[in-house]
């Protein structure tokens, strides 16, 4: 399924889509009766009590989705304790994705996001973000709490809601947290399109579900963007870690005046991007002093010590999961082996630090990056 293919449905009560959980995004549209489909517009300046009311479903009794809701997946994914997540979009009838800054999109008032979390297969939580005004900041946030039989989803409380069911087979083992709305500003607040996973890098792929390609093809993009796609640069080695960092790390880590500027420090990917070496990641990471002064033992000196991904800063922060050590430093209780393994084999590829002398430390907040070994 296509939103170009659902937009005229969109301003029809009686068109429903696919099942949310049946048949993928690509099948045609099914024309269905839709009894709880809002007549009216959602108010998206307060969240709703149920998921059912955010617009989500055209028959919240039989999880089948509302016109206009698609599919999609990011090529990278967040980290989420192996959380299994699925992701929708909804545009306003005719509307387009601002796209003038290629790597920071603006979305049309009335953009409504969900992303479902399943742990063992169960149901556990529905997060909604929605549009409310042309503000930089006008963007609503809610989570929703899936019942035990996974037939309903309620609105949680804005402080969250700790240890909310099991993160793996074991019940007295990691719970998963719903976030609150505090939490969730934490993450998506200091990115000027306040989404993550929804981009001209993360729309870039063959994966399934609504892409890059479609965007541009379909119009619901401004001009300017490719519809092949933007590559991310380096060998599979490369685009693995560079990926896992844009993912788990760049939505605080990025030059935006919201991100974490300073020190400058830097781990996303542009579409500009043509080299590794032309990457944030690599100018501002690798082979730089990084700044923390209460490193423990064991910590090399470099953010990211090529061929030495032991010692390096980043790499230590990913395998630890201890408040004001760990990376990410939210929403994770389970390190990512499978990410970290990934990390680890191109840091141990890379060029290592100058041997006769180290740099100076940085003390102005914007070091320029520290010219390594031949290889």
């Amino acid at each position: 399924m296509r939103l170009a293919q659902v937009a005229a449905a969109a301003a029809s009560p009686l068109a429903c889509s696919d099942s949310a959980y049946g048949p993928p995004p690509t099948d045609p549209v099914s024309v269905l009766a839709c009894p709880s489909l809002p007549l009216s517009p959602i108010d998206l300046t307060t969240p709703p009590a149920t998921l059912g009311a955010t617009g989500f479903y055209c028959d919240a009794a039989q999880l089948t989705l509302a016109p206009g809701v698609v599919q999609f997946r990011p090529r990278f994914e967040l980290w989420s304790d192996g959380a299994a997540k699925t992701r929708w979009i909804s545009l306003p009838p005719g509307a387009q994705i601002d796209v003038s800054d290629p790597d920071h999109w603006s979305f049309p008032v009335g953009t409504r996001f969900w992303k479902e979390f399943q742990y063992e297969g169960r149901r556990v939580e529905t997060r909604f973000i929605a549009r409310f005004g042309a503000g930089p900041d006008d963007f609503l946030f809610a989570a929703y709490r899936w019942d035990a039989d996974g037939t309903t989803a309620t609105l949680a409380p804005a402080s969250g809601v700790a240890d909310a069911a099991p993160i793996t087979t074991d019940p007295n083992g990691p719970q998963h947290d719903i976030p609150s709305t505090s939490d969730c500003a934490t993450c998506h607040g200091k990115l000027p399109e306040h989404i993550l996973g929804f981009g001209a890098i993360q729309l870039s792929h063959s994966l399934g579900g609504l892409t890059l390609t479609d965007l541009v093809q379909q119009q619901l993009v401004t001009s300017g963007l490719s519809a092949a796609g933007y590559p991310v640069p380096g060998d599979a080695t490369a685009q693995a870690a560079l990926g896992y960092l844009h993912a788990n790390c760049s939505h605080c880590h990025n030059d935006t005046p919201t991100g974490v500027t300073y020190p400058r420090y830097m781990l996303r990917l542009k579409v500009a991007d043509a080299a590794v070496e032309a990457t944030h990641a690599y100018e501002t990471a690798v082979n730089v002093l990084h700044t923390w002064l209460a490193a423990p033992e064991g910590v090399g000196p470099y953010r990211i010590q090529g061929g030495d991904a032991d010692d390096s800063e980043l790499y230590f922060r990913t395998g630890v999961r201890v408040a004001g050590e760990q990376m990410p430093p939210i929403a994770t209780k389970l390190v990512d082996h499978e990410g970290r393994a990934a990390l680890k084999t191109w840091i141990d590829g890379l060029p290592s630090p100058v041997a006769d002398g180290l740099p100076s430390p940085i003390t102005d907040g914007l070091p320029s990056p520290v010219v390594a070994a031949t290889p």
